[in-house]
């Protein structure tokens, strides 16, 4: 979950980080350098859109469970691994999270 209230300083980094590859590939830097230097075109594949979105998502993101059985949120708070509950007002929010 990203919250509101971070989706601008996300967005922020996000266009930070994709100038830098932007400025990086007009220096001739290759992807690899950029990435994961002396790491294999599948390392660079795979690590290329953490470059990009991970560190930013992992600063403004939360975790959000749903328990199958009552339908209540575990939310993450502001401290890593401590979580929150809310119990949905209705019934039919125990599946809110599916894609």
């Amino acid at each position: 979950m990203l919250p509101q209230i971070h989706g601008d300083k996300w967005a922020e980094k996000e266009l930070e980080q994709l100038k830098a590859l932007v400025a990086a590939i007009e220096s001739g830097q290759s992807l690899a350098d950029f990435t994961a230097p002396g790491s294999s075109e599948l390392v660079v594949d795979a690590l290329l859109p953490w470059k990009i979105s991970g560190d930013s998502l992992a600063e403004f993101s939360r975790s959000v469970y749903q328990c199958d059985v009552c339908g209540r949120l575990l939310v993450e708070t502001n401290r890593s691994n401590e979580f929150r509950t809310f119990l949905p007002e209705s019934d039919d929010s125990h599946h809110i999270l599916d894609a």
